[in-house]
């Protein structure tokens, strides 16, 4: 600037949580992320909601460079048809092709604003309507005439079953899937109770209990 002075710091409340960054955690783990800059190995891929109190490390509790994570509102995997199959299909192929990612997750929320917003009607004149047009177009039609009778969090299930179901036609998946490379798995986050429910092979979802599970991934 010609007069000499400083820009104001612009979004302050951001940049101060940077400076925190910096002098805390980045400090005292300074040595891991650096270590990560050397490549990294991610243990799964999440495809899910962009929901900001929806946060994928948080909920299972993992590290940096723990996770390769895609997400979008309303954690929608488009049609293989349509263009925006795109986005998700790249992330699988470079996750599993290129980082050998074991673990693909398709993961949806309760109480999900994308969820409710079909419920209720959605308006194609806006963006976001559009969008979620795609996750319609995922459900079976008998499922879509009787969407308000339905319990939300059985909506949420079906609606994550879908997505499910539709990355199991992307070619690149089925080639993971096929070549053993990695195991594709639908859950449900519940952020009332900081639960997951999990699809089983009988296509229903069941709470995860701690009896049920192993710390090691590898297995998991």
């Amino acid at each position: 600037m010609t007069d000499g002075k400083r820009p104001a710091p612009r979004m302050n409340s951001l940049i101060a949580g940077n400076l925190r960054f910096q002098a805390g955690k980045f400090l005292v783990e300074r040595e891991k992320f650096i270590d990560l800059l050397r490549g990294q190995e991610p243990r799964a891929l999440y495809i899910g909601c962009a929901d900001s109190r929806v946060v994928p490390n948080f909920i299972i509790d993992a590290g940096p460079g723990e996770v390769f994570v895609v997400r979008n509102v309303g954690a929608v995997v488009p049609r293989i048809e349509d263009p925006a199959s795109a986005v998700i299909a790249s992330a699988v192929e470079y996750a599993v092709f290129n980082l050998h990612v074991k673990h693909v997750v398709v993961c949806g929320h309760d109480r999900c604003g994308a969820i409710h917003a079909i419920t209720e009607g959605l308006d194609l004149s806006t963006t976001v309507g559009s969008w979620l047009s795609r996750a319609t177009s995922t459900l079976p039609a008998r499922l879509l005439a009787d969407l308000k009778s339905i319990p939300e969090p059985q909506l949420v299930e079906r609606f994550v079953r879908a997505q499910y179901v539709n990355l199991t036609t992307y070619p690149v998946m089925q080639r993971a899937l096929a070549e053993g490379k990695s195991v594709l798995h639908a859950w449900v986050y519940d952020p009332e109770t900081g639960r997951l429910r999990e699809m089983g092979d009988d296509g229903a979802f069941h709470e995860v209990r701690a009896e049920h599970v192993s710390d090691d991934w590898g297995i998991w």
